[in-house]
């Protein structure tokens, strides 16, 4: 909350130095010194509380609606067949073994005293015998496929069943067991969450390596932020440097704006709509940070052409129209 109040008093005093509108300024008759004192007051007045408003509500513009923190994840598995086809297996070359030389080879047998051994044909009953074991293989293979969907479904069932009733510890469990069946990403993501909210943090960083989505890796570090837990988010973001991923960037936008180191946070979120100007969520951060540090002008600009994204949050549409009409 010292943070709000410390970038609020910031704003009104950026706002005392904002340059007045053409046609307001002239002689102002001494009678009316009066009605000119409450209407300046009453701008400023508004201007605090929509800036208030703006700072109040700052969080869930910047986290809710990414999926940042926790998700469901629907029971559609791509866990593979344990078997592949003979059509899909590389044919492996073997060599017949050279004979060593003997005393024989130097003084070869007679051709009629050499011993041929006729070679006996295989009876059918052993190729039939090979295919029935090849066939029950891949049927035992594929029960066992069956029975891996099975469970997938049934631990994401309970994983997202806990999540709703906010028993995260019993959620993580189950998907956890998920994720030993699928590999998959958005659970990864919904493990790494959970053991941050439940501050599991030693499996945490053993997860790290296997996470490749940047956008995730992104939502792991403000999931840290958002909880508390600034010096694990600094340390985790410091891992990534050299990483030029506008999810990223932004991660990092949101940390020094946290510190309440606004010239840098506008450098990052810069960068990360430069590379991403169609993000609603990067946008309006850079736009907002624009406004904070007193470029109001180029605030309204990000903010106008926001307005033409498409899916655009209507709540955020919402504050951009009333930012505009503040700030023009």
């Amino acid at each position: 909350m010292s943070l709000i109040i410390q970038t609020l008093n910031r704003l009104k005093g950026r706002g005392k130095n904002k340059p007045v509108p053409p046609g307001l300024k002239g002689e102002v008759r001494k009678e009316e010194g009066g009605k000119r004192f409450f209407i300046y007051s009453g701008v400023i007045i508004i201007l605090a509380g929509a800036l208030s408003i703006l700072l109040i509500n700052r969080d869930k513009l910047l986290y809710g609606d990414r999926e940042i923190k926790l998700s469901r994840v629907e029971n559609t598995p791509k866990i593979a067949r344990n078997t592949a086809s003979t059509s899909d297996r590389k044919p492996v070359n073997i060599e017949k073994e050279k004979p060593e030389k003997t005393s024989e080879s130097i003084n070869p047998i007679a051709p009629e005293e050499k011993h041929t051994v006729k070679k006996e044909p295989v009876p059918p009953e052993t190729k039939k015998t090979v295919a029935a074991k090849k066939d029950r293989q891949e049927k035992k293979a594929e029960n066992k496929n069956r029975k891996n969907i099975y469970l997938y479904n049934s631990y994401i069932s309970l994983a997202n069943s806990y999540l709703e009733k906010g028993d995260y510890r019993e959620s993580l469990l189950y998907y956890k067991k998920a994720y030993s069946l699928e590999k998959n990403q958005k659970i990864l993501k919904n493990i790494m969450v959970l053991q941050i909210l439940t501050e599991n943090f030693e499996d945490l960083y053993r997860y790290i390596p296997q996470l490749k989505e940047e956008s995730y890796i992104a939502d792991i570090a403000i999931s840290l932020i958002d909880s508390g837990h600034i010096n694990r988010a600094e340390e985790f973001l410091s891992r990534l440097i050299g990483m030029s991923s506008p999810y990223i960037l932004y991660a990092w936008g949101i940390l020094l704006e946290k510190q309440g180191k606004y010239q840098q946070a506008l450098v990052y979120y810069r960068k990360a709509y430069q590379l991403n100007p169609n993000d609603q969520y990067i946008a309006y951060a850079y736009g907002r940070i624009l406004e904070i540090n007193g470029f109001y002008k180029k605030a309204v600009n990000i903010y106008t052409g926001m307005l033409n994204l498409e899916g655009l949050d209507e709540r955020i549409k919402e504050i951009l129209q009333e930012r505009i009409k503040i700030l023009r």
